[in-house]
């Protein structure tokens, strides 16, 4: 699924983001609010727009990395 056409998927429950490159989250995800688990690892998005988003989907588990760093 392209990551822009994520806010027409309201039922999903988990994604994982993880080593996408991603400097920024993807528009509308923090609409998804059947969301139980979002994994952005290995990701360049802000500290701050983590945060954001935790407190936009605040029962979901949101994982990343900082800083970051490629394996």
């Amino acid at each position: 699924m392209p990551l822009h056409e994520l806010y027409n998927a309201s039922n999903l429950e988990v994604i994982d983001l993880s080593y996408c490159d991603l400097e920024i989250l993807p528009h509308g995800i923090e609409n998804l609010k059947n969301l139980k688990h979002l994994y952005f690892w290995g990701n360049k998005i802000s500290k701050v727009e983590i945060e954001k988003l935790r407190r936009a989907l605040p029962g979901s588990k949101i994982t990343s990395v900082h800083p970051y760093k490629k394996i």
